[in-house]
C-alpha cells in the first residue's frame, strides 16, 4: 500500500530521472551537445532554425516512444502478474 500512497501524493514520477555521473547516457548526451554546438557554429541563422526544429521534432518522437514503451512494459508486467496468480499448469498438477 505504500506505493499507492506515494503515487496518490504525487511522489512517483517515472518520466523524471537524474543522470548518473560518468554513465554511458551522460557521455552520449555530452557528445550530442558538443556536436550540436560545433554544427550550429557552421550554420546560417536559417539553417540553425531548421536544426533546432529537427531536434525539437526528434525530442517529441522520443517522448512518444518512451510513453508507449512505458505503457507497454506496465501492461506486460500486469499481464505477468495475472498469469502468476491465475495461471494453471496444463500437463502437471501440484501435489
Amino acid at each position: 500500500m505504500e506505493f499507492i500512497k506515494r503515487l496518490f501524493n504525487g511522489n512517483i514520477n517515472p518520466s523524471v530521472a537524474v543522470t548518473v555521473k560518468g554513465s554511458q547516457y551522460e557521455k552520449l548526451a555530452n557528445k550530442f551537445l558538443n556536436v550540436q554546438k560545433t554544427l550550429s557554429e557552421q550554420l546560417s541563422e536559417e539553417q540553425k532554425k531548421l536544426l533546432d526544429e529537427l531536434i525539437s521534432i526528434q525530442d517529441s518522437l522520443s517522448m512518444i516512444v518512451s510513453e508507449e514503451n512505458y505503457s507497454a512494459g506496465f501492461r506486460d508486467g500486469a499481464g505477468m502478474m495475472i498469469d502468476v496468480f491465475t495461471g494453471k499448469n496444463h500437463n502437471l498438477k501440484e501435489l
